[in-house]
This record gives C-alpha cells, sequence and structure tokens, in this order.
C-alpha cells in the first residue's frame, strides 16, 4: 500500500497495528461499498483533517495541541480491534440498558487494547489518550475536535458512495434512515452536546460549516465512479469538497488510492 504524505511515526510495539486496523472495515452492513474504507484509512483522515483546522482552532483555543489530538484521531478506535465496528445508527437505536453495555463492552476492550501496545506515544499517554476520547469531557478540545471530525468523516464516506452512483447508501437498512440525514442532524446539532465547539463554529474553514440540504436521490441518478479527474469537479457540497481536498493534500498517493480505487462491485 503506498505510503501517505503525511503519517506518524510510532514506536516500537505498534508494529502490528496497521494489519489489524485495516481487517476492521466500516460500513459493515452497506453491501457494496465500492470504495470500502478501513480503520486505517479513518484514522488517517482524522488526522489529516485536523492538521488542516489546527491553526484556525488555536487562533480560539491557543493551546490546542495539535499533535495530542492527531495521536487521539489516529487511535480512537483501536478498541474496535478487540469489539469489532458498532454502526452508528445501531447506537441511536440503543435503550439506555444497551447502551450502558456497551460502555462497559467499550471498557473492557480499552483495557485488553492497552496491554497489547506499550503504555506511551512519546511523551502522551496510549491509554489516557484512549480514554479521554472514549470517555470524553465536554471542555476537552482537543477530544471535541476529534469527535467532531470523526462525525464529518462518516459523513463524506457516504457521499462518497452516493456521487460515485451506488444507491445501496440511499436506501433504509435496517433503520428508517440514510446516513447523509444521520449525520447532518449531528454535526448541525453538534454544539448542542458539546456547548465547546459553539466557540470554533463560526471559523471560515468549510468543515466548519453547516450541511445542506441534499437532492440524495438527484446525486445517485448522476452519480459515476471515481477517477483522479473528478476528483477536482467540485459538487457544491462544501463539506465534501474540502474532504476529498484534504484527503489528496495530505495522502498523497494513498489518499488518492483511498479515493479512486474501487474495491467492491
Amino acid at each position: 500500500m503506498p505510503t501517505p504524505s503525511f503519517t506518524i511515526t510510532f514506536p516500537p510495539g505498534f508494529d502490528e497495528r496497521q494489519a489489524l486496523l485495516e481487517f476492521v472495515i466500516r460500513y459493515h452492513p452497506y453491501k457494496p461499498m465500492f470504495y470500502r474504507t478501513n480503520l486505517w484509512m479513518h484514522g488517517h483522515r482524522l488526522m489529516w483533517m485536523i492538521e488542516d483546522i489546527a491553526k484556525e482552532v488555536q487562533t480560539v483555543f491557543p493551546f490546542f495541541d495539535k499533535t495530542r489530538a492527531q495521536l487521539m484521531a489516529f487511535i480512537h478506535d483501536d478498541l474496535e480491534i478487540v469489539m469489532g465496528d458498532v454502526q452508528l445508527n445501531d447506537k441511536l437505536a440503543m435503550t439506555a440498558e444497551q447502551k450502558k453495555q456497551l460502555d462497559e463492552t467499550e471498557e473492557k476492550a480499552m483495557e485488553e487494547i492497552s496491554s497489547r501496545f506499550p503504555e506511551s506515544i512519546g511523551k502522551y499517554s496510549y491509554k489516557k489518550l484512549l480514554k479521554r476520547y472514549n470517555q470524553i469531557d465536554v471542555n476537552d478540545i482537543e477530544a471535541v475536535v476529534v469527535k467532531y471530525c470523526d462525525k464529518m468523516d462518516g459523513y463524506c464516506e457516504a457521499l462518497h458512495e452516493l456521487f460515485a452512483g451506488n444507491n445501496v447508501f440511499a436506501t433504509p437498512l435496517h433503520t428508517n434512515t440514510i446516513p447523509t440525514d444521520v449525520y447532518p442532524s449531528i454535526l448541525q446539532n453538534f454544539e448542542k452536546t458539546f456547548p465547546l465547539f459553539a466557540e470554533i463554529r463560526h471559523l471560515e474553514h468549510p468543515l466548519f460549516s453547516l450541511p445542506q440540504e441534499l437532492d440524495v436521490a438527484s446525486i445517485v441518478a448522476n452519480g459515476t465512479r471515481h477517477t483522479p479527474t473528478s476528483l477536482h469537479v467540485k459538487t457544491g457540497v462544501m463539506h465534501y469538497d474540502a474532504w476529498k481536498n484534504i484527503t489528496q493534500k495530505y495522502g498523497g498517493d494513498f489518499g488518492m488510492k483511498m479515493l479512486v480505487e474501487q474495491r467492491e462491485r
């Protein structure tokens, strides 16, 4: 697999992470997903988004630790190596008891994965980074920004499929919603869940703009497979166009391969 232009080098002891994260696919109930993603790709894209927005965030929060946020983004799903990926729709439909059980499962997975890898990445504690994300404090600006980028990536992954003409992503599966209904609602109301985010919502970066109304049926009907040339055609969906640009800007050949290599048909 090509090496990304921008990545983070981990110390010895983390060598197996890449293979383990590549094994955990995203959007697993959706078949096919033309440009199927995995947790290794997902972690990189979050890290790249943070690289692109960090200077603007620091105009509001000067002590925003970009390195901590990027490391948190890069490892935030490591516990899914143990427990597998849980779909957002499933989480939203859970009862209070089911959410409690999921929290317990995540805590056990965090303990297990922490025991398999070294204690620290440079000056940062591996386990503390996992906890800061998964047991988030609403006043933790690094964790809040990573959480926002996490939801943005899930949204743009779905848009990438729709603009490729994949009708599966326009069809409700076991719920009455599709990803491009669920994610915009979360992103639009993000500061209600995390009030701290309201202080950076006004920043000019397109990732912070409010989600736009989409004609999903029209997008799918006019969708075409992605190519290096088509990636440069603006769709008018600000978040998605920025996401494509960021993936190419920091990902190099790896980022391009993510966006144009069709892995399922």
